[in-house]
């Protein structure tokens, strides 16, 4: 097997067709699709494909109350739960603390020397969460506790090799804190207590005039007016973080490389941006059609 993941799954495609098939001892039959019409039908198609079920090896990192483990009317009740906090003019007020976070992240760059530009970018992204889905303060105790030992959990599982330990579950036995799975479920249970902690704090201090994605969270209800629990919450902040950290933070470093990459793109993208002047909102910038 190649041992890059893209290089195979296009000699696949090359010799197998646009539908084929990967046997993979660990887990189940995959099937790939490698042609769009098949993709978009796959995407807007109503009740004939569960996602939930194939996301099932992330659920040691989210809970098993997480949106995207749930399928049929409970991920739809979850969804119309979430959905309220990413939208209207809450957007133009996450976007200013966004721009606040990256700015600061930029001062701390190195000027004309090489550094890892993931890392940074990683940086920005777990602050973005922390701020904006979390709701916590730089400048308080939370913060920080919570910050330390995300990043500590996080890196249990930063590179293949450890991450492996995901996919097979005969790896997965808690042998102390010393081993790779009980380090990684102790940090756990740490996070666990602290987010149960803020989650109880929060809903006591809950007003109108709280806007981060937690408060917006605890104060949703379903249509039985059932707010969600504390299970719930904690598993979707889980969520959160997960698919918006390591993946985002990997975007962006592809993203800016290209655009050092290809000077055509990035004096297009300069020119687009210097189009809005020198302060512009966020909401502008996402418009732009480059």
């Amino acid at each position: 097997m190649d041992t890059l993941p893209l290089n195979y799954l296009e000699k696949c495609r090359q010799r197998y067709g646009d539908i084929f098939t990967i046997h993979l001892s660990e887990l189940k039959s995959i099937v790939f699709i490698a042609h769009p019409q098949g993709i978009e039908d796959i995407f807007t198609s109503e009740g004939l494909f569960d996602s939930g079920k194939t996301n099932v090896v992330l659920q040691p990192f989210v809970g098993e109350n997480s949106l995207i483990l749930l399928d049929g009317a409970k991920h739809q009740q979850q969804r119309q739960l979430l959905m309220p906090p990413f939208h209207g003019e809450r957007m133009h007020g996450y976007g200013e603390l966004i721009r606040g976070i990256a700015a600061k992240a930029g001062k701390n760059i190195p000027k004309n020397r090489s550094f890892i530009l993931r890392s940074a970018m990683q940086d920005i992204t777990l602050d973005v969460i922390l701020q904006v889905v979390f709701g916590l303060q730089e400048s308080g105790d939370s913060y920080h506790q919570i910050k330390t030992l995300l990043i500590s959990w996080l890196n249990t599982l930063n590179s293949p090799l450890r991450s492996s330990i995901l996919f097979l579950k005969f790896l997965q036995k808690d042998w102390g804190p010393w081993s790779p799975w009980g380090r990684f479920k102790r940090l756990q249970e740490q996070i666990n207590n602290l987010l149960h902690r803020e989650i109880q704090q929060r809903r006591g201090q809950l007003t109108s005039r709280s806007q981060d994605i937690l408060s917006l969270m605890l104060a949703a209800r379903d249509e039985k007016g059932q707010p969600m629990t504390e299970v719930e919450l904690k598993d979707e902040l889980m969520t959160l973080l997960v698919a918006g950290h390591e993946t985002t933070a990997t975007a962006l470093a592809w993203a800016f490389y290209w655009i050092y990459k290809l000077p055509r793109v990035q004096e297009r993208l300069l020119r687009e941006l210097q189009s809005l002047g020198d302060n512009p909102e966020p909401m502008a910038i996402v418009k732009l059609p480059y």
